[in-house]
């Protein structure tokens, strides 16, 4: 048996028709306009995608810190680690686009609404406001939620506040 290699000319012959069918798929590929054009609406796309989060996550920013500043913090002690409770106020959410949050946050009277039920007092019936309210004051936590301790000491808000590295709660603040 011996082994038949075409030459060179017989190769080119037969390999002639694979190089036209090579160069005429080339020929289809995009040109560098059209491939201009398709990136182009290719940016636009993520970048309106893009725009679309980062709206999205601004609202509900916005929404989380509107609820935030309908909350009050009461705490049983002078201590940050001490026993607290949340108060909302739930009926001003939603009310009046034009709503005064200022106006209607009372993060002390809240509070003392919880020391009169008995708020801090296991097993007692919040209906009956029979307890002693013990001079409060109220601070401004670092997440500006305000929170209301106990001032059995009758320290100033500021002092009291100041041990605790907290800010005096400041209704024109906005909280």
């Amino acid at each position: 048996m011996s082994t038949f290699l075409p030459s060179d000319e017989e190769v080119e012959h037969q390999l002639a028709d694979v190089r036209l069918r090579v160069m005429e798929a080339t020929r289809t590929v995009r040109s560098p306009r059209q491939a201009t054009g398709f990136r182009r609406a290719r940016n636009l796309v993520i970048t309106g995608v893009a725009g679309l989060a980062l709206t999205a996550g601004s609202i509900v920013i916005a929404l989380n810190t509107e609820a935030e500043q309908l909350e009050v913090r009461c705490f049983e002690g002078v201590s940050l680690s001490a026993r607290s409770t949340e108060v909302f106020y739930v009926d001003a959410v939603g009310s009046s686009p034009d709503l005064n949050l200022d106006a209607q946050l009372d993060p002390i009277a809240a509070c003392s609404t919880t020391w009169a039920t008995g708020g801090f007092t296991p097993g007692t019936d919040p209906n009956t406001p029979i307890y002693t309210v013990p001079p409060l004051a109220a601070c401004e936590l670092n997440n500006g939620i305000a929170a209301v301790f106990p001032n059995r000491g009758k320290l100033t808000a500021e002092k009291l506040c100041g041990t605790l590295g907290l800010a005096v709660w400041d209704p024109d603040s906005g909280v």
